[in-house]
C-alpha cells in the first residue's frame, strides 16, 4: 500500500501545478500540419483532406505549397484521409499530442481506370502500423512508433488481404507467433517461449482479460475484428494479473460517421462456410450505430470434427455534447464443437507397404490415421461468451481528459470428452485418455477510471495518466458425478463410435477473484529527440475459494508491483531507437519444473507451495519508415527471466522441493513491409529465440538430473516469413512462405522435431461496383504439422495440423 501511496501523492503534486502555457485553453490542444506530396516530392495543391474522430470531422485542402493546417486539435487518434482525382487515396492514423506535429502524406499516381478499381486497390497492411494508435499498451495516447516496447497490429485490411478467417489464422501474421487448435477447440498461442496454455499469454478483449485460461475466449471469426494488438514481453503494468510473456487484446469493429454495408460468403475445403454482414448507421450528427452478424461451420480433413459460430457484435457512438464521447458495444458469441484430440504414432514402419511419414527420428505417422477421430461418439462443446463494454471519453478544462471503461462478460461452457490416447505400440489399440468434464458459469464486472494530462516542466512537455480498475470475476466449476465408465480398446485403423455410462455432473467448487490497482505513466520529453518514460503499478489480488464436498472455504491473497521504464531517441522524425524494462508477477502452484504460472482458478488455500514467479525483460530496438514511406519496419532484441520456478533436489536420499529454477528467453525480432514499386510489395520477419532451463533439476528413480543449460520443449530456435505482393490493375496475388525451425519435444532434449515450411497462398480480384473475389490456398505443400503440444511421452500420439485446402470468398461493400 505505500507505493499506492506515493504514487496518488505524486499524482496530487502534479495536479497541483497549474499548466501555465495552457492555462488559457479549456483543454489539451495541438496543431497539425499535414503535407500532400508525390512520389518524386512534388508538392500536391487541392487535395482533399479529411480528419475524423468519433463523429467530429474536419475538413481541409491543401494551398499551392501543398500543406494544410488544423490548429485546436484534441489530443487523441484522429483518422486521416487525402484524396486527389488524379492519385489513389490513402487513408492513415495519426495520434495527436500537446504541441505541433507535422506530417507528409505520399500520394501514388492513379492508373487510366475507372475510379471504383482505384479505390479497390488500398495500400497493403503491414505489421508495423507505426502510426497507428498504442491504446491498451500505453495509458497515454502515444502511436506505436513512440512505444519502447514491441506492439504489432493486425488490422482489418490485413486480414480480409491475406484470407485469414479466424483469430488464430490472424496471429500467424505477427512476427514470432505460433499458434495450434486446429480440429480442437482450445485457441492456444506461443510468444518468446510461454503460452497460453499455461498462462504465460493471455487474451483480452476491449482491453478486459476475461479469464487467464483459454477456454474463455474461444477462437473468433476475423470478420467482426477491427484489429488485433499483440504487446510482447511482460506487460502486467498495461493488462495486470501478471502477464509474462505476452497479451493479445482484441478490438471489435466500431460504428463509423457515413453509411456502409459490408457482406461476406466463403466455401472451403471439407464443406466449411462462412457468411457476414455489416451494416454501419449514421443515425443524427452525433449518434451512429453498427450490427455484425457472421456464421461459420463446417468440418475438417478429420471425422467427425465439425463445428459451428455464430457471432453477433453490436455498437453505439454518440457524442451528446462537444468534447464528450461515449462508445457502447455488445458482442455475443455462441460455438458447438465436435473436437479431435490426437493421432497414434508409431515408434517403427511396421507394415513395409506402407509409405509411413516421418515426424521425428523413430517417430512415423500412418498417413491412413491422418484423418481418424477416435473421440466418442456424441462430445458434447458448447460455448457462448457475451461482453459488454461502455466506454466514455470526456475533455476536460485545462487539458484534462478522463476516460471510463464499464464491462461486463459471461462465459456460458458445457464440455464432455474424453481427451488423449493410449496407443499400445505392440497391439496397435488405441484407448481414449481421461473422461473430462468442463463446466463454466463465469461472470466478470469490471470498472477502470483513466486521468490524463500534459503539463510544462521546465519548458518541457510532461504527459502523464493515473487511474484505478476494479475487477470482481465469479467463476463457478462443475465436475463428473460418479463413474462415467471405461472407453473399449479400438484398433488403431478402425475407430469405434462410443458413448461414457455416464454424463451426470455436480458442482465442485466456486471462486471468487477480486482484483484492485492502482497505476501512474509517464512520458518526458527531456529534448525534442530524447524521451524517458515509466510507470508503475500495484494489484492487490484476493482469490476465495469454497469446496462443496469439504463445505469449507478459504483464500489467498497478493500483492504484485510490476511496472516498466524506458528510454528513446528520435534519430528523425521516422526514425526511433528505444530501450526499455519491464516486469511481471504471476503464481504458480505445485507444478514441478513448470515455466508457466497457474489460473487463479485453480489455486486452493490448502496449496502450501503456492508461490509467485516474477519475470523481468529487457528490451531495445528501432522502428523506422524512410525512403518516403515505402520502407516500415522494426527490429527489436529481447531478454526475459522467469524465477521461482520449482524444481527437485535430492538429499541424503530425500527429494526435497525448492524455488530455484530459472528460465530465460532470449532472441531478436525483425520485420519490415517494403513497397519499392505501386505495383509489388514484400513482407516479411524474422525471430531468433534462444529459450532455455539457467536452472532446472528433477529426480526420477531416486536419480536428480540437471538439465540446466537445455533448451525449452518445443520452442523453436528460428521462425520466418516472406510474402511477396504483386497487383496489376483490379488483380493482386500473393505467396506466402512461413518456416517454423527444428525444436526439441523434452526437457530432457533428447527427441528432436523436424522444421516445416508452410506455403500459402492468395489471388484476389477487384470486380465492379466493391465486390471482390478471393482464392486462397493453405499448407500447399501438404506439410504434416505437428502442433506445438509435440509428442507426448513415449512418442505414443500428436495432434497433428490441417492438410492442403482451399478456399473461396466473395466480398461486396458499398457507401
Amino acid at each position: 500500500m505505500s507505493r499506492l501511496l506515493q504514487i496518488l501523492f505524486v499524482t496530487l503534486m502534479l495536479a497541483a501545478v497549474r499548466p501555465a502555457p495552457l492555462a488559457a485553453q479549456s483543454r489539451t490542444t495541438s496543431t497539425l500540419t499535414i503535407t500532400v506530396e508525390d512520389s518524386t516530392g512534388s508538392v500536391i495543391p487541392d487535395a482533399s483532406i479529411v480528419l475524423t474522430r468519433g463523429n467530429e470531422e474536419r475538413k481541409l485542402t491543401t494551398g499551392n505549397d501543398g500543406v494544410a493546417r488544423s490548429i485546436d486539435m484534441p489530443a487523441g487518434e484522429w483518422t486521416l484521409a487525402v484524396r486527389h482525382d488524379a492519385f489513389l487515396a490513402k487513408q492513415r492514423p495519426v495520434i495527436m499530442q500537446a504541441g505541433t506535429l507535422e506530417i507528409t502524406v505520399i500520394l501514388e499516381l492513379a492508373p487510366v481506370q475507372q475510379k471504383l478499381l482505384v479505390q479497390a486497390a488500398p495500400e497493403v497492411a503491414s505489421a508495423d502500423e507505426l502510426n497507428s494508435s498504442a491504446a491498451r499498451a500505453s495509458f497515454l495516447d502515444v502511436p506505436v512508433r513512440d512505444l519502447p516496447y514491441n506492439l504489432n497490429v493486425i488490422t482489418q485490411d490485413r486480414m480480409q488481404e491475406r484470407g485469414v478467417t479466424n483469430l488464430l489464422d490472424a496471429l500467424e501474421l505477427a512476427p514470432g507467433v505460433t499458434t495450434w487448435a486446429d480440429t480442437g477447440y482450445i485457441p492456444a498461442v506461443d510468444i518468446r517461449g510461454q503460452s497460453t496454455t499455461d498462462a504465460g499469454i493471455f487474451i483480452a478483449r476491449e482491453g478486459i482479460i476475461q479469464n487467464s485460461v483459454p477456454q474463455a475466449g474461444r477462437n473468433i471469426d476475423t470478420f467482426l475484428l477491427e484489429r488485433v494488438d499483440i504487446l510482447k514481453g511482460p506487460s502486467s503494468f498495461s493488462y495486470g494479473t501478471g502477464v509474462a510473456g505476452a497479451t493479445i487484446n482484441v478490438r471489435t469493429r466500431e460504428p463509423r460517421r457515413e453509411f456502409g454495408v459490408e457482406s461476406l460468403l466463403t466455401y472451403e475445403s471439407f464443406g466449411r462456410t462462412r457468411v457476414g454482414l455489416g451494416v454501419n448507421v449514421p443515425l443524427t450528427d452525433k449518434l451512429a450505430g453498427r450490427v455484425d452478424f457472421s456464421q461459420n461451420r463446417g468440418g475438417t480433413n478429420v471425422q467427425r470434427t465439425t463445428s459451428t459460430m455464430r457471432s453477433v457484435n453490436t455498437g453505439l457512438l454518440w457524442t451528446p455534447v462537444p468534447h464528450i464521447t461515449i462508445k457502447a458495444k455488445g458482442i455475443v458469441s455462441g460455438d458447438e464443437v465436435s473436437p479431435y484430440f490426437s493421432t497414434p504414432i508409431l515408434s517403427s514402419r511396421v507394415d513395409p507397404n506402407i509409405d509411413y511419414i516421418e515426424l521425428a527420428p523413430n517417430t512415423f505417422l500412418d498417413p491412413r490415421a491422418r484423418s481418424l477421430n477416435y473421440n466418442r461418439a456424441h462430445p458434447k462443446n458448447r460455448g457462448i461468451n457475451s461482453f459488454g463494454v461502455l466506454a466514455a471519453d470526456i475533455d476536460l478544462p485545462y487539458g484534462w481528459q478522463l476516460s471510463n471503461i464499464f464491462s461486463r462478460s459471461a462465459v456460458r461452457l458445457n464440455a464432455v470428452n474424453n481427451e488423449g490416447l493410449q496407443f499400445n505400440q505392440s497391439t496397435l489399440t488405441v484407448t481414449p485418455g481421461n473422461y473430462f468434464f468442463n463446466f463454466k458459469r463465469d461472470d466478470q464486472y469490471v470498472d477502470q477510471l483513466t486521468l490524463r494530462n500534459t503539463l510544462r516542466v521546465l519548458s518541457r512537455p510532461v504527459s502523464f495518466a493515473v487511474g484505478g480498475f476494479a475487477d470482481n470475476n465469479n467463476q463457478r466449476r462443475h465436475s463428473a458425478a460418479g463413474g462415467a465408465g471405461s472407453p473399449p480398446p479400438m484398433n488403431m485403423l478402425t475407430p469405434v463410435a462410443y458413448d461414457p455410462a455416464n454424463t451426470d455432473i455436480v458442482r465442485n467448487r466456486d471462486i471468487d477473484t477480486d482484483t484492485r490497482a492502482g497505476y501512474f505513466e509517464a512520458m518526458f520529453h527531456l529534448t525534442e529527440q530524447l524521451t524517458v518514460s515509466g510507470g508503475s503499478r500495484l494489484d492487490h489480488v484476493r482469490n476465495t475459494r469454497y469446496t462443496y464436498s469439504t463445505n469449507s472455504s478459504g483464500f489467498v491473497s497478493y500483492h504484485a508491483v510490476t511496472g516498466r521504464y524506458a528510454l528513446s531517441y528520435a534519430l528523425t522524425p521516422t526514425v526511433t531507437v528505444y530501450i526499455g524494462r519491464s516486469s511481471a508477477i504471476q503464481p504458480a502452484s505445485t507444478g514441478l519444473n513448470s515455466t508457466g504460472a497457474t489460473a487463479l482458478v485453480n489455486i486452493s488455500q490448502e496449496q502450501a507451495q503456492f508461490s509467485l514467479q516474477p519475470s523481468r525483460s529487457w528490451e531495445g530496438g528501432v522502428k523506422v519508415s524512410t525512403w518516403r514511406d515505402r520502407i516500415e519496419g522494426a527490429i527489436s532484441y529481447f531478454n526475459m527471466r522467469k524465477y521461482n520456478i520449482l524444481t527437485q533436489e535430492l538429499i541424503d536420499g530425500i527429494t526435497f522441493i525448492e524455488r530455484v529454477g530459472r528460465i530465460r528467453s532470449e532472441g531478436v525480432e525483425f520485420s519490415f513491409t517494403a513497397r519499392p514499386v505501386r505495383r509489388f510489395t514484400l513482407q516479411g520477419d524474422f525471430t531468433w529465440n534462444n529459450a532455455q532451463y539457467l536452472v532446472f533439476h528433477t529426480v526420477a528413480s531416486g536419480v536428480e538430473v540437471d538439465r540446466s543449460g537445455n533448451k525449452l520443449a518445443r520452442v523453436p530456435s528460428i521462425l520466418w516469413n516472406v510474402t511477396p505482393t504483386v497487383r496489376i490493375g483490379p488483380v493482386s496475388g500473393n505467396v506466402s512462405f512461413k518456416t517454423r525451425g527444428a525444436s526439441w519435444n523434452d526437457s530432457a532434449n533428447t527427441q528432436r522435431l523436424h522444421p516445416y515450411t508452410v506455403m500459402n497462398s492468395n489471388i484476389s480480384i477487384g470486380l465492379a461496383r466493391g465486390t471482390q473475389l478471393t482464392l486462397t490456398g493453405k499448407n500447399l505443400t501438404d506439410e504434416v504439422i505437428i502442433n506445438r503440444g509435440g509428442i507426448v511421452a513415449g512418442a505414443t500420439t500428436a495432434r497433428i495440423g490441417l492438410p492442403r485446402s482451399f478456399g473461396m470468398q466473395l466480398t461486396k461493400t458499398f457507401y
